[in-house]
């Protein structure tokens, strides 16, 4: 089932000047979400995470086929992006992520309209 939602959000910054003028701004912002599909019952896990840099990425059987793993920083950039051939039979994967430095990151899985999303803690 398809599904379209329009989210709304109005933001508001004040600033206050040392005279003691108030300046206020009003920004709105629409957001327009189009093909929400129910992914409740896609899977996604990471082991170990926390990890040191060998990470195990399990997908259930909706994943078979071709993926797409990406892996962006805490900024958004995108430091690992590769694909693989997942089956029903074979339905994870050992990645050597060792050259990302320390820190928070995410992992993307992307096959066909499908995408999963997991933090990624490199220790």
């Amino acid at each position: 089932m398809k599904a379209i939602y329009i989210v709304f959000f109005l933001f508001f910054i004040h600033i206050i000047c040392k005279a003691g003028a108030v300046l206020t701004f009003e920004i709105p912002s629409c957001e327009v979400i189009n093909d929400v599909k129910n992914t409740e019952n896609l899977k996604l896990e990471i082991y170990p995470n926390p990890s040191n840099g060998i990470i195990q990425i399990f997908l259930n059987k909706q994943f078979s086929g071709l993926v797409n793993i990406e892996i962006f920083n805490i900024t958004g950039q995108k430091v690992f992006n590769q694909e693989y051939n997942f089956t029903s039979d074979n339905n994870s994967l050992i990645l050597d992520v060792k050259v990302l430095i320390t820190g928070v990151y995410f992992l993307t899985v992307n096959h066909k309209d499908l995408t999963v999303n997991q933090k990624l803690i490199i220790r």
